[in-house]
């Protein structure tokens, strides 16, 4: 630095900006010097060195927090499935249950108007119908029925 900067700068104005430059521990040190420049830099190369090779690096497990942060996930996601699913059961035991009532209301409809009407409505209405019903017919025993003209 001193011969980058010539003689137009002061060895204190040098000095303090390579302190600034050294670690905290360093600066710590080498700030109460009252030596030359030459000296202290010395010196620093000195102390950085021992604290170089005394550098103590702390190390911590941090893979069980993830895992466990991921396994707590997980069982929400299972218990939000467990709950979806059972949900979809109920949904489709009670839909089943409806169709099934459907179903059975129908067939006790077919039954009972199959027995009620015989073959057509116009012969549970009627009662007494030829086998091969005609317009004329119809109209006939309609107007007997409903006491309309010619009953």
């Amino acid at each position: 630095m001193k011969s980058l900067a010539g003689s137009s700068i002061s060895d204190e104005l040098i000095k303090s900006l390579w302190l600034q430059r050294l670690p905290q521990q360093t600066q710590a040190i080498l700030s109460t010097s009252k030596d030359t420049l030459n000296n202290i830099s010395e010196m620093a190369d000195k102390i950085i060195s021992v604290y170089s090779s005394s550098k103590v690096c702390s190390v911590a497990n941090n893979n069980s927090s993830p895992k466990s942060n991921n396994r707590n996930k997980l069982e929400a996601l299972q218990a939000d499935i467990a709950a979806l699913t059972k949900k979809f059961d109920e949904f489709s035991r009670n839909s089943r249950q409806r169709s099934k009532s459907r179903e059975h209301s129908r067939r006790n409809r077919s039954k009972s108007n199959s027995y009620r009407y015989a073959f057509c409505w116009y012969h549970f209405k009627f009662k007494k119908m030829p086998r091969r019903d005609t317009t004329a017919n119809l109209k006939e025993m309609f107007r007997k029925t409903n006491g309309g003209p010619n009953a």
